[in-house]
């Protein structure tokens, strides 16, 4: 039952991401629309109602009706054809542009599903009432499905508009960049939320644990803990994922460690809760900040040079490591029935040093970045607070972008500015930690302090 869930999820993760996600289901629904129409016809006396109340509105040539009709097909047609040519044309242009990891967000974009959905609902509709048509028995004109198939077809004009207002605006670099930063911050909420996690300083020893190999190659993605945290009670051990989540594991690589031996049968149903998955999701923090890195590294290369959008992701990256650095480094997962099941998780350090690694190098020869960089710096260094870990990471990032810095950037002017400009934000840095340790002291907190 275990992997039967993780299967039927990792199946609506890829539904979701999928481009055919809306379509698909609008398009059975214009199928069941069709169907509602013909049988509207056969059993009432709408169409009669309607061309003797409203006899403007009534077709009464049976070849109008399906020039009509006809013309509305092959428009639709038409119209979809030059839409999804938009679509690709827009995939390519982001991928070519920002980065090709971009495409699952703009796949998964509802806007873009539903006005697909809508175009091929709306010719199924017209193709079941055009196949319809039959006045060789003396039935009469379907005027009410006429009518509805015409009105969706004005419908579709409108949504035609609004596909050109949405397609125009999702090109737009800092919508991208918002839309990455959002749902990095919808991740970081979800950990907060979370339950049954923990952050424990009581680790056990695990080098004498019973590594269990990974079954076939993948991503550690969707992981019953609920289940794991249960087996491992049932079988009397503890259990530790030993690859942090989204990393790839090869086969037979250590995947999971049991502190218990287990038997062939245990380590099945271990393995049921947490096997490696072919496709990498994006449903926590890490894959937007990485989106946003290679965004700046791409904005930064010799063929776009824009060190304004780098400027703009490092405004964003900036909050995401701050939250970061302050999120609780879950280690731990224990339901109220079970054992506790350990897990590697992304530190600060670890995620600081790969975003700047990559954004540093293409831009230790950029005055404008650079600057920006040194300002991200010392403004996560007011953030750490009191945290050593990630002070010490970011000195050492700092150190690393002076060293850059010296050897690349030879204008003099630019030197000397950034020379003062680290002079200043050390001077911030040490008046703002002495504010908020006078704040935090106890014996300064009394009335009338500032």
């Amino acid at each position: 039952m275990s992997n039967l869930n993780r299967q039927l999820r990792t199946l609506i993760n890829r539904m979701f991401r999928s481009l055919a996600f809306l379509p698909l289901p609008m398009l059975l629904g214009g199928i069941v629309v069709g169907a509602g129409l013909y049988y509207v016809e056969a059993t009432t006396e709408a169409s009669k109602w309607l061309s003797e109340e409203m006899p403007a509105l009534a077709v009464a040539s049976e070849n109008t009706a399906r020039t009509a009709l006809s013309l509305l097909v092959g428009g639709l047609i038409t119209l979809t054809v030059f839409t999804f040519t938009q679509i690709m044309g827009l995939f390519s242009q982001v991928a070519s542009s920002y980065s090709p990891r971009l495409l699952p967000l703009l796949t998964g974009s509802r806007a873009l599903q539903s006005v697909m959905g809508v175009y091929l609902s709306v010719i199924v509709i017209n193709v079941i009432v055009l196949l319809g048509i039959d006045t060789t028995n003396g039935a009469r004109i379907p005027v009410l499905s006429i009518l509805v198939c015409a009105v969706f077809g004005v419908g579709c004009l409108i949504v035609f508009i609004y596909f050109i207002a949405t397609i125009s605006n999702k090109i737009q670099v800092t919508r991208i960049i918002n839309l990455a930063y959002d749902k990095s911050l919808a991740s970081f909420e979800e950990v907060e939320r979370a339950k049954n996690f923990a952050v424990s300083d009581d680790k056990p020893d695990f080098s004498n644990w019973f590594a269990i190999p990974a079954p076939r190659d993948g991503y550690l993605g969707t992981v019953d803990f609920h289940r794991l945290s249960e087996l491992a009670k049932k079988y009397d051990t503890e259990l530790r994922i030993g690859v942090p989540k989204g990393h790839y594991v090869p086969k037979y690589q250590p995947l999971i460690e049991s502190r218990e031996k287990l038997s062939e049968h245990q380590i099945e149903d271990v393995l049921a809760a947490v096997a490696p998955v072919s496709d990498r999701y994006d449903d926590w923090f890490l894959p937007p900040i990485r989106l946003l890195t290679e965004i700046a590294v791409k904005a930064m290369s010799p063929g776009i040079n824009d060190p304004g959008t780098a400027v703009d992701v490092l405004d964003r990256l900036t909050s995401l490591l701050a939250h970061l650095m302050h999120l609780p480094a879950n280690n731990c997962f224990q339901t109220e029935n079970g054992n506790p099941v350990w897990l590697r998780t992304h530190t600060f350090p670890e995620v600081a040093t790969a975003v700047f690694q990559e954004i540093r190098t293409y831009s230790r020869t950029d005055i404008i970045v650079s600057r920006k960089l040194y300002q991200t710096f010392y403004h996560l260094l007011i953030t750490a607070g009191n945290d050593q870990v990630c002070i010490t990471s970011i000195k050492e990032q700092i150190a690393a972008l002076i060293e850059d810095n010296r050897r690349h950037i030879k204008n003099s002017y630019d030197r000397q500015l950034l020379a003062r400009e680290i002079l200043q934000h050390r001077q911030k840095v040490k008046e703002v930690r002495k504010e908020i340790h006078h704040l935090r002291d106890p014996k300064l907190a009394e009335a009338g302090y500032r």
